[in-house]
């Protein structure tokens, strides 16, 4: 605010009533780093004493700047901050329930544990999505030095289940090794020629600890592609994996049906023989499906 006096001066007060100008005389602001790295703005007055002034400043040129710094562009980084969390929680969680073409050999998570006893569910653990993480499981393929599958397990999470708890049963997985860093990460590595895959989470335990992931981070500050895709694109989840020992299907055609093929590949699980129906086209199809130990020779 300001006043003009009957003498035709002028005195100028900021919004708390600390005298900017009076008459022939004018007070000092200086700016100095506050402790968050922001400048404030103080008063020094005659005497040299000082006044932070900046909460003062409502209005003007310089009001509007501190306005924009202090409330509108952080109102806005929250904004964006929620949006890229939201972004990396929920691609992650699809992708981490996905396969790409190219197994991995090693793999690391993308986020540290603050403490490796800690449940995975609770903020001892220091992951930015341990909130995330519920009552589920998620499955881990290992296949041997010629690509057949070795091993399939489901690695079942719970609410006091930790990171050393994972650890300890990847680690007993045929074919992959398991342990955690000194950063706090998780690291499963197969064994020489063998190679895995991780899917299928219903846990939410892939996205929260960044294994098998497409970003990397936790909100706008940080994110970012995970590595492991940059680098090799057929790691880009785009299909789920829900087989076991990948079946042969025998089909037995009707005369009257021309098929150039009678033998078609398909990824159901079965130990016995089982008889199917299969509808193509233009005709219905009797078919058996048959486990590979009972498979007839290949001519």
């Amino acid at each position: 605010s300001y006043f003009e006096a009957q003498d035709g001066s002028v005195s100028v007060y900021s919004a708390g009533g600390v005298p900017l100008v009076e008459a022939n005389s004018a007070q000092e602001l200086q700016t100095v780093s506050g402790e968050n790295g922001l400048y404030r703005v103080e008063w020094v007055g005659p005497g040299g004493q000082r006044l932070d002034v900046t909460d003062k400043l409502s209005n003007g040129a310089l009001g509007g700047w501190i306005e924009l710094r202090d409330s509108i562009i952080p109102e806005y980084k929250g904004k964006l901050d929620q949006l890229a969390s939201t972004l990396i929680k929920e691609v992650n969680r699809l992708h981490s329930s996905g396969v790409g073409l190219t197994p991995f050999q090693t793999l690391t998570a993308g986020s540290a544990v603050a403490d490796a006893a800690a449940p995975i569910t609770s903020s001892d653990s220091g992951l930015p999505f341990y909130s995330e993480v519920k009552d589920g499981s998620f499955q881990v393929w290992v296949y041997d030095n010629t690509g057949a599958l070795a091993a399939s397990q489901a690695v079942n999470v719970g609410s006091t289940t930790s990171l050393q708890d994972l650890q300890g049963v990847l680690d007993g997985i045929t074919g992959i090794d398991a342990s955690i860093g000194g950063d706090g990460k998780l690291e499963i590595d197969a064994q020489s020629g063998w190679s895995f895959h991780v899917s299928n989470d219903t846990s939410g335990a892939l996205m929260a600890l960044g294994l098998n992931t497409m970003f990397t981070g936790s909100d706008a500050d940080d994110i970012g592609l995970n590595e492991t895709v940059r680098r090799d694109m057929n790691r880009i989840a785009a299909a789920t994996a829900s087989f076991q020992v990948p079946p042969l299907l025998i089909v037995t055609l009707p005369v009257k049906v021309f098929v150039p093929v009678a033998l078609l590949c398909v990824s159901v699980p079965v130990t016995e023989v089982v008889p199917v129906t299969v509808m193509l086209k233009s005709a219905t199809v009797n078919a058996v499906l048959l486990p590979t130990s009972r498979l007839p020779p290949m001519v």
